[in-house]
């Protein structure tokens, strides 16, 4: 969809949760995002992640090995940050 995220998102992520899990795309503006991100969350002591898949694009993954192939890519990687 987008990388973007606005002030009034991280504003309530820093209010409501202690734990962001993204799922960006690994390209230059993935990064940008997550980096983005991170320098606004990290130091209000919230963890960010980015689940980091084989394909640069999420939906690329998506139709390369299919939804149930993602959804357990998704879950494998879960059970690390829990």
């Amino acid at each position: 969809m987008t990388a973007n995220i606005n002030e009034y998102q991280l504003n309530w992520l820093k209010r409501y949760v202690t734990r962001v899990i993204l799922m960006f795309d690994t390209d230059k503006k993935g990064k940008q995002a997550i980096d983005k991100i991170k320098e606004v969350l990290e130091p209000e002591g919230i963890s960010v992640f980015n689940i980091g898949i084989r394909e640069n694009d999420v939906n690329d993954y998506v139709m390369k090995y299919g939804v149930s192939e993602l959804k357990m890519t998704v879950n494998d990687k879960m059970e690390y940050f829990f």
